[in-house]
């Protein structure tokens, strides 16, 4: 988990909040559009897939793709947060959001689940 050579780049942006959408005519739609951070970057560990049922880190009731890994315990990425993943441009959509967090003291694990989003994501500042 901790050797060089077996992470991969990861870019990330947290959730920061959360912004009401309107309708044509000022009206609000009761709908609400994520707000996220600023494009951040770790070096994480990441399976190539989930594996099987005896070695899956959550489980297998919980819908996930892979596991990422890190012993970098101060590490902001959550549960809201989005993910580009095996080179995916940071200009289009995401491509995986992380489905559950476990830390432990000398690391954390991250279920991740692989999704297709085509729009792009608003940021704040």
């Amino acid at each position: 988990m901790g050797l060089i050579r077996n992470k991969t780049k990861v870019f990330y942006k947290n959730q920061t909040g959360i912004q009401e959408l309107y309708d044509d005519y000022g009206n609000a739609t009761g709908s609400y559009f994520p707000i996220y951070s600023e494009l951040k970057e770790a070096w994480l560990s990441v399976s190539p897939n989930k594996g099987t049922a005896d070695t899956q880190y959550f489980g297998n009731l919980l819908d996930y793709d892979r596991v990422m890994t890190t012993n970098n315990i101060n590490l902001d990425i959550d549960e809201q947060t989005v993910l580009w993943i095996d080179g995916a441009d940071t200009n289009n959509g995401y491509n995986f959001v992380v489905e559950r967090v476990a830390r432990s003291i000398n690391s954390i694990s991250y279920a991740i689940r692989q999704v297709d989003v085509t729009e792009a994501i608003k940021t704040d500042g």
